[in-house]
């Protein structure tokens, strides 16, 4: 079933509905919460939340129809009338015909039929003797566990035991009874897993990944000579010039990547939930406290907390980490000049040239992620190192991927001063609204035409994928526009002259005010299109049960998280998510004696004896202050430009390069404690040897940070308040900006409504309340 049998309809039909051929042959279910399908574009495999893989008894219970491996103990017209029950979209035919091979071949199929056979033996040799049934049960062997046996070919992959030696089955096996037990959860560690969920894949049973897969023994290496769950994956979905049938297995091929990916990511999030003992930090005690606090109010006893760390890509804590960094890179060189969106196109001649007959782009979700990566890299060679937009100082950029699956990247730019779009004529030179002449560049035409055209929606086509509530998300149709008009929120007004140039799109005709605007040069050179960004952030919740309130942030994550197959090949393929011109580094910032500490339970005194005898960026600095003269020009945050820390000696070395493509950053802290006023000298001492020279000025120590804050002179006006609004502009949301704004009225008494109202931090505090300016929109 390659695309070439004689049939037709029947191979339409065949791939039209191959996951549910797959699952009625399937020895195991696949459950998962399946996203819909768009209601645009080509077909997506995507689920929310996590997979599970279950296999049920040799026999089903009363009423209860069979299903999975219980079908192979029927004879085949039986077996084939179930399945075909609940598969009236499938062809009989063919189901018979596979049906068929998997029986005869599959060594799971002649496993289970052999388990019956012995039980039927079984249940007659007791009749005759005259004794109680012994308990039939089979055992599923792991990969490793396959090499012991030199038995024929059934046997391989299962052991039938008569009767109950009361041992326990050994971790992760699967033991199947005849009936009455509860579904068994396959591991994903299990070697039987792709198998016995993808007969279509894998008809004769071949064994999957398992712990014990050793490498080839010229890739092996002293350290490590295991094949890992990625690098397995990787070699499965690489493309050589054999044959490979999950290349052509279309919807069966995006869920095999999906459950691939979702197997890999269960195991390392795995790991995190059995090392939680290991991330227990002074730092994360404040969260223990509030799950209690919780707890008590709902009198419910306190459950587990669960911390998925900031080290893990795509937790919630890397994300907030991340926008963090990348708002550093805004404070610095201020407003990007340029917000891009680089997007993939399925119709490259890369990806359709390279397609088997009969698929399209959504079938091959490989090929679409490998050529977009190759594509990506050409387009950021031309605007970083040809220049080709104008010279970049910085960039931050974000890959992401569309509910169909496409994924696309989001770059913000920052040009030298000579190269900033400062005029609306600077705009014209790089960015274009309008349909151009066909006459004098009919390449750049048939571009726009095809790529650039929004829509048509609104009245024109009320069913487009961009209307809600009967108005376009997007505001197509713009006005015309003589000139373009560029505004304080970013999103220029760009030109768009009532010149009678108009396309034909889908039957209707469109001008000037429902082009997407581009910039000509990268049209021709990629075809690619630019668009407006909003960032997205993450609800995190902690779960409810009858007896206590658990504080979970791995089941949370996995049950809000979405993944699509391009996705899960992306991540398979190991390619970067995400990247930056700068590296940003942070600087802690705490108390005396209060630095964050890792321990495990139980273990604390030696953890703290440990801290002690470490330094932090903050002790370590005191310490080079004191030895090094030349360092005490430097206050905490500018000694990273001309010295490195040192993680392994815990101590600052002189910088030998790099500086220029260095950010510092201090996290932030709780305005309302000492650290806050900590933080804050920091910002201004230069050369301190201890905290208590931090808090030493002009001869006096004082006893809080605070108040050496106050002797200095930065509480004693709204310069410093100024200050910090400004840093929470550069970093955070308009709602945390007022929220900070809240804090410093009440407990400082500072009035700061006349800075506020000077202009530019008052409309970013009132941004998001501001009914004109939607999110999204695209001029």
């Amino acid at each position: 079933m390659t695309g070439n049998h004689v049939d037709r309809a029947m191979n339409q039909n065949f791939f039209k509905h191959i996951r549910s051929y797959n699952a009625c042959l399937s020895f195991a279910s696949f459950t998962a919460r399946i996203a819909p399908p768009s209601d645009h574009g080509p077909p997506c495999f995507r689920i929310c939340g996590q997979i599970v893989h279950r296999v049920g008894n040799l026999r089903p219970d009363q009423n209860v129809l069979p299903a999975y491996c219980q079908l192979y103990v029927y004879d085949p017209n039986t077996a084939l009338n179930f399945r075909m029950e609940q598969n009236d979209c499938c062809i009989r035919e063919l189901m018979e015909f596979l049906q068929t091979i998997i029986s005869q071949e599959n060594p799971f199929a002649l496993a289970f039929k052999n388990m019956a056979e012995i039980e039927d033996e079984e249940v007659r040799q007791a009749a005759l003797e005259g004794r109680p049934t012994s308990i039939v049960k089979m055992s599923l062997l792991e990969g490793g566990d396959r090499r012991r046996y030199n038995l024929p070919s059934h046997e391989e992959v299962a052991i039938v035991f008569v009767g109950d030696d009361g041992a326990p089955p050994p971790p992760r096996e699967v033991v199947i009874y005849p009936r009455g037990q509860a579904l068994k959860t396959i591991s994903s560690m299990s070697a039987n897993l792709d198998p016995m969920i993808y007969p279509i894949f894998f008809p004769r049973g071949d064994a999957g990944w398992h712990e014990q897969l050793e490498h080839h023994p010229d890739r092996a290496t002293r350290v490590r000579n295991r094949v890992t769950l990625s690098q397995y994956y990787n070699y499965r979905l690489s493309v050589r010039e054999t044959f490979n049938p999950i290349f052509y297995g279309k919807k069966l091929f995006q869920q095999y990547a999906v459950d691939a990916y979702v197997k890999i990511e269960g195991q390392r999030l795995a790991f995190i939930r059995n090392n939680q003992n290991r991330l227990r930090s002074e730092q994360y005690d404040t969260l223990y406290k509030h799950v209690n606090n919780a707890a008590n109010n709902l009198n419910v006893r306190p459950g587990r907390v669960v911390i998925l760390p900031s080290s893990y890509v795509g937790s919630p804590r890397a994300l907030k980490e991340n926008f963090q960094d990348a708002m550093a890179i805004i404070k610095r060189y201020g407003k990007p000049d340029l917000f891009i969106t680089f997007t993939c196109n399925p119709k490259w001649k890369e990806i359709t040239e390279n397609l088997n007959p009969g698929e399209s782009p959504s079938d091959r979700p490989d090929l679409v992620c490998r050529v977009f990566k190759m594509k990506l890299k050409c387009f950021l060679d031309d605007i970083f190192k040809h220049g080709v937009l104008g010279k970049v100082i910085s960039h931050v950029q974000v890959i992401e991927f569309q509910k169909r699956g496409l994924p696309h990247v989001h770059i913000l730019l920052h040009f030298v001063n000579d190269d900033k779009l400062e005029t609306a004529e600077d705009i014209d030179s790089l960015i274009s609204a309008e349909i151009p002449d066909q006459t004098v560049d009919p390449e750049l035409f048939e571009i726009i035409k095809t790529c650039m055209i929004h829509g048509p929606c609104g009245i024109l086509n009320p069913n487009s994928s961009c209307m809600k509530d009967g108005i376009c998300t997007k505001k197509f149709p713009k006005e015309f526009n003589p000139h373009t008009v560029a505004t304080f929120n970013g999103y220029p007004h760009y030109r768009r002259l009532d010149n009678g140039r108009v396309v034909v799109i889908k039957g209707n005709q469109v001008d000037n005010r429902w082009v997407v605007p581009y910039n000509p040069w990268l049209s021709i050179k990629s075809v690619k299109y630019l668009y407006k960004y909003v960032y997205k952030g993450h609800d995190c919740a902690h779960v409810l049960n009858n007896e206590s309130l658990d504080h979970d942030e791995i089941n949370t994550y996995l049950d809000c998280r979405f993944v699509s197959a391009p996705e899960a090949l992306w991540r398979i393929f190991e390619y970067s998510k995400s990247d930056m011109s700068h590296t940003i580094i942070r600087l802690q910032v705490h108390l005396p004696d209060n630095q964050r500490v890792y321990f495990n339970e139980g273990e604390e005194r030696v953890a703290i004896d440990r801290a002690a005898q470490r330094d932090t960026h903050l002790t370590a600095w005191f310490k080079l202050n004191a030895e090094i003269n030349e360092a005490r020009q430097y206050s905490y945050v500018e000694i990273p430009y001309h010295f490195v820390f040192d993680g392994k000696n815990c101590k600052w070395k002189v910088r030998q390069r790099g500086s220029d493509k260095v950010i510092v950053r201090m996290y932030k802290v709780n305005l309302t404690s000492e650290v806050f006023f900590l933080r804050l000298l920091l910002l201004h001492v230069k050369g301190a040897m201890s905290f208590e020279d931090l808090r030493t000025i002009h001869g006096t120590v004082f006893n809080t940070f605070r108040e050496a804050c106050y002797r200095l002179g930065l509480l004693q006006d709204d310069i410093e308040w100024r200050n910090t609004l400004t840093e929470a502009v550069a970093t955070r949301m308009p709602k945390q900006i007022r929220q900070l704004f809240s804090i410093i009225l009440t407990l400082f008494y500072i009035m700061l409504f006349p800075c506020l109202k000077s202009g530019v931090t008052w409309q970013r505090v009132v941004q998001d309340c501001d009914p004109c300016q939607p999110s999204g929109v695209t001029n």
